[in-house]
């Protein structure tokens, strides 16, 4: 996922590090996590997403997926992150090191994901032990590819203070993202929260 909302990251906290498997063999799917997140804005939810490229053949892997670069996605994406959050709480402590993630070379969109899940972990300070599939399988114990989707609100977050919550409702799903420039620290006791809720 880029930027996963906050119940992927609830779920790990829940599940044994042997156990946490990062999908890289599915067929890439449109319309979902794996190149947009969703933050909240001053006129409610708002989308980023990463273009990527699109081919008519037979559908690439996760782990294939290369950017468009024909679009400045990067630079625009951080110019909504710094105009949506410049006013939280901590975007500010944040700002530097997240910015120079979009500044690095990547080669796939998979590997951007995964610098990106690493550095909110590092944020977090949780560990990241997990396993790369290298082969795709039907089963998990617990399978959240399809379960954690924008189409699917599965569960009521635990509220705390967004920065347009005096203007919007408390808008959910959002990107762990979100819950890190608005509470910093604090973010862990809200994913404690939400994770004993699934």
């Amino acid at each position: 996922f880029y930027a996963a909302p906050s119940l992927y990251y609830a779920y790990w906290l829940k599940i044994a590090p042997d156990n946490r498997y990062i999908e890289t063999c599915a067929h890439y799917q449109k319309q979902t996590y794996r190149n947009r997140c969703t933050i909240a804005g001053p006129n409610g939810s708002h989308d980023l997403i990463v273009p990527v490229r699109h081919t008519k053949k037979q559908k690439p892997l996760d782990r294939t997926v290369a950017f468009e670069n024909s679009t400045h996605w990067r630079k625009t994406h951080l110019k909504t992150y710094e105009t949506f959050y410049r006013s939280s709480p901590f975007f500010e402590f944040y700002e530097e090191e997240f910015s120079a993630l979009f500044q690095q070379e990547f080669s796939t969109l998979l590997d951007f994901n995964l610098a990106l899940h690493q550095w909110i972990l590092d944020q977090l300070e949780l560990d990241s032990q997990a396993i790369a599939t290298t082969t795709y399988s039907h089963e998990y114990t617990l399978d959240l590819r399809d379960t954690i989707h924008p189409k699917k609100t599965t569960i009521s977050y635990p509220k705390y203070h967004q920065v347009f919550i005096d203007k919007l409702d408390f808008i959910q799903p959002t990107s762990i993202l979100d819950l890190l420039f608005c509470e910093g620290t604090n973010a862990m006791t809200i994913l404690q929260q939400l994770s004993k809720l699934i």
